[in-house]
């Protein structure tokens, strides 16, 4: 134990320096449709040919974690951008030339890669920034890939004021929705590739947002499908799969898209947050009060193995200082409290960049308590069917969150883990 920590504080280091930039090649895979005139830029549908296409993008990041917000002004406002980051050049191949050069930067990487999965309102370029970005703040040296699929991108000012307000409706999120359902099978197909001939021995996937609905759906099938063909050996070369913020209806991930992901046996971590606004106003004003896994609103999704952590304590506010007041003939700036969106903490938030580090570092899976998290434990409260006694005190309990009486005994069942930071 103390070996494995003093070689988790010595590889976190890295975390907390500031570099003068990298240069990071993309290879994606997306079934967005090809812009008119343009050989190499992507749209918001699909591309009606029913296969993906292929390529790699060139990225320079020239920014560390600790600027990723970008400017005051800006993280004030809760947008994020991928700080000084830019797009060198995007160079369409056909899938033969795409899995050859795979299969060698995946040699030159020992077969470590990461694919990430973008989530809702994302153009192709976000996409790209976002992938470089997330590889860039965990000091990721492995293979990059991206999978695209077409979201729509909408005004980034309107949705600032809506996730903000939660009180206005957000029009592409239905289409975006419907896309992510049917990109699955294309995912699911590209997995298959990449997990068959691409050379690649450990596979990190991070989904977030929407993106995570892309990502379990095509896993899913994928899991299916290969256990038909007898091809369960894939399922050993994903390391880790991390669901970041998920915008899934929480019942749906519980009764069915988890299932698969449990029988394969895969390391699944979500991260969740009670300050999350994206999350909040998809349960509020999009989804009619359908709660979602990345909330924490209803109680923290529990379902082990899955791991589940709990980010809200990492998802700080803003405090920013305000005009000029006198208090006592005293000139004073009274600092107020500004809470951004809390929707890309992932790759803007220190401590669950930290954890995701950990997980994408190791040739094992480091489990919660190894990682320096805090366990909460979940107990069901009430015996299932309480006599009318204390049923009554349950009704009083539930109006007034007072103390239990001591005839509403409780079982003291534990019912599983999540953890905090």
């Amino acid at each position: 134990m103390l070996l494995l920590t003093s070689c988790i504080d010595s590889k976190l280091m890295v975390i907390d320096k500031h570099s003068k930039g990298r240069f990071i090649t993309v290879h994606y895979a997306t079934d967005r449709t090809i812009e008119p005139g343009s050989s190499s830029h992507y749209g918001g549908d699909f591309n009606g040919t029913g296969k993906p296409y292929y390529g790699t993008a060139k990225v320079l990041i020239t920014d560390g974690p600790a600027k990723a917000l970008g400017t005051r002004r800006q993280a004030i406002r809760g947008v994020y951008t991928e700080g000084n980051s830019e797009i060198l050049g995007i160079n369409r191949q056909d899938s033969l030339e795409f899995f050859r050069d795979l299969r060698a930067a995946s040699s030159n990487n020992e077969g470590t890669a990461l694919l990430f999965v973008h989530g809702f309102n994302n153009s192709f370029n976000d996409a790209v920034k976002r992938a470089a970005q997330l590889t860039y703040n965990i000091d990721y040296m492995g293979t990059t890939l991206l999978y695209s699929w077409p979201s729509n991108t909408w005004d980034k000012e309107y949705l600032t004021y809506a996730y903000l307000e939660q009180k206005v409706k957000i029009p592409p999120y239905v289409a975006d929705a419907t896309a992510a359902r049917r990109s699955a099978k294309y995912l699911e197909n590209y997995l298959a590739q990449v997990l068959d001939t691409a050379r690649v021995k450990k596979l990190f996937i991070v989904a977030h947002s929407m993106g995570t609905l892309v990502l379990t759906s095509a896993l899913k099938n994928l899991i299916k499908d290969s256990i038909i063909e007898g091809k369960t050996g894939r399922f050993s070369k994903i390391k880790e799969i991390i669901l970041a913020a998920p915008d899934i209806d929480l019942a749906e991930f519980r009764d069915d898209l988890s299932q698969e992901l449990i029988k394969a046996e895969l390391n699944v971590t979500i991260y969740v947050s009670g300050k999350d606004r994206a999350i909040k106003t998809s349960e509020l004003e999009v989804t009619n009060n359908a709660v979602r896994l990345g909330g924490t609103a209803n109680g923290v999704f529990i379902k082990p193995p899955i791991e589940t952590v709990d980010a809200t304590s990492a998802c700080n506010d803003y405090l920013i200082k305000t005009q000029a007041v006198r208090l006592l003939g005293i000139k004073i700036f009274p600092p107020i409290r500004i809470s951004g969106i809390n929707h890309d903490y992932f790759v803007t938030k220190t401590l669950v960049l930290k954890d995701i580090f950990i997980l994408s570092h190791f040739p094992e899976h480091i489990s919660p308590d190894n990682r320096g998290l805090k366990t909460k434990r979940v107990r069901y409260s009430l015996k299932p069917k309480p006599d009318k006694i204390q049923q009554k005190w349950v009704e009083q309990f539930n109006k007034n969150r007072g103390p239990l009486p001591p005839r509403a005994i409780v079982t003291g069942q534990l019912i599983g883990y999540y953890w905090m930071f």
